[in-house]
């Protein structure tokens, strides 16, 4: 990614490294796949994760997120794949659908990177 690019971003990425779960889900609703992945970074509009499936671009997700007792369910569209070792892949998730409660929790996740790298952790 080059520079300008970097700088269009509309939110800006925390860094994280976080095993998750999530599913595939079909155009009707139904669960296609189930698969763990692990986050490579996270914003408020959407999540980078990391996965031995591949993901169609175009296809809907959704994960779960932790953040101590907090759990939030993310729905979300696959923006771009890209191959990034012998069956691993890379997806750029954009968030669909995000409630307030969701907002609130996915703010305090954020902002709990945020104090880590302000601390040096």
């Amino acid at each position: 990614m080059d520079r300008d690019e970097f700088e269009r971003r509309r939110a800006e990425r925390r860094y994280s490294l976080n095993f998750l779960e999530f599913a595939v889900v079909g155009e009707n609703g139904e669960v296609l796949f189930r698969e763990m992945g692990r986050t490579l970074n996270v914003s408020s509009t959407g999540i980078k994760l990391e996965t031995p499936a591949l993901i169609e671009a175009g296809q809907h997700v959704q994960v779960t997120l932790g953040l101590k007792d907090d759990m939030i369910d993310l729905t979300g569209k696959v923006a771009h794949i890209e191959v990034v070792g012998p069956e691993m892949f890379s997806a750029g998730v954009h968030f669909t659908r995000l409630d307030d409660e969701g907002r609130r929790v996915l703010s305090r996740y954020l902002a709990a990177f945020r104090d880590e790298a302000a601390a040096g952790l």
